[in-house]
């Protein structure tokens, strides 16, 4: 009898102890997830943001296009829109959250299609909408701003041609504005793509933290 006690007594110790340490894990688990659900929403207003400045970018690129190509008068409007080129399409995401997790484990996360789902949208759709942002820097460092120091002169309000009725003639400051409102517009269709999908993951990252609170 004394020796089924013991026993007893060292099966309940170790359930408490099991008991005490899913417990841990589940609270870790949770406190990750609120995290990343805190990263995504943040995340989700810097594309907001980001799709409002390329929209507006393009639409105003737009209208100096056409004013370049019907050759209307030069007007001191105009020094605000000939900046739209030196505008790089960075858009500053935040990975420190992920980064987060994956050193600590991303097993940790116990749903797999969740955490597949995480994996693919940070190092991947996030990824790729960063490095669209850096080589639009490049290409601004390497081709733009050379043509416009030669070109333009900067002022408080924008840029203001040398010569503007040379400007009309050369074809490289349009070839400068199309490229740009190009780029604009892939950054802000990768962009609204990414933002489908954050709201998607957010949805979900917020199903599975309430079904973590009910264990």
């Amino acid at each position: 009898g004394e020796i089924v006690l013991v026993v007893i007594g060292i099966l309940i110790a170790l359930q408490i102890n099991t008991w005490n340490e899913d417990r841990k894990i589940n609270i870790q688990e949770l406190t990750i997830l609120k995290e990343l659900n805190l990263s995504l929403e943040s995340n989700k207003n810097i594309l907001n943001g980001r799709i409002n400045n390329f929209q507006d970018k393009i639409f105003r690129g737009k209208l100096l296009q056409e004013h370049l190509r019907e050759k209307l008068p030069y007007n001191d409007s105009l020094s605000s829109f000939f900046k739209i080129p030196t505008y790089a399409l960075t858009v500053g995401l935040s990975f420190a959250s992920f980064e987060n997790t994956k050193n600590q484990g991303l097993q940790i996360i116990k749903n797999n299609a969740l955490r597949l789902e995480l994996i693919k949208l940070f190092d991947e759709e996030f990824k790729h909408i960063t490095v669209l942002g850096v080589n639009s820097q490049a290409l601004l460092t390497n081709t733009i701003a050379p043509f416009l120091q030669k070109h333009f002169e900067y002022t408080s309000y924008g840029l203001e041609p040398n010569n503007y009725l040379e400007l009309l003639k050369a074809k490289e400051y349009e070839n400068i504005l199309s490229r740009s409102i190009y780029l604009n517009s892939l950054a802000c269709s990768s962009s609204s793509d990414v933002l489908a999908k954050t709201d998607l993951l957010i949805t979900a990252l917020e199903e599975e933290i309430k079904q973590l609170k009910k264990r």
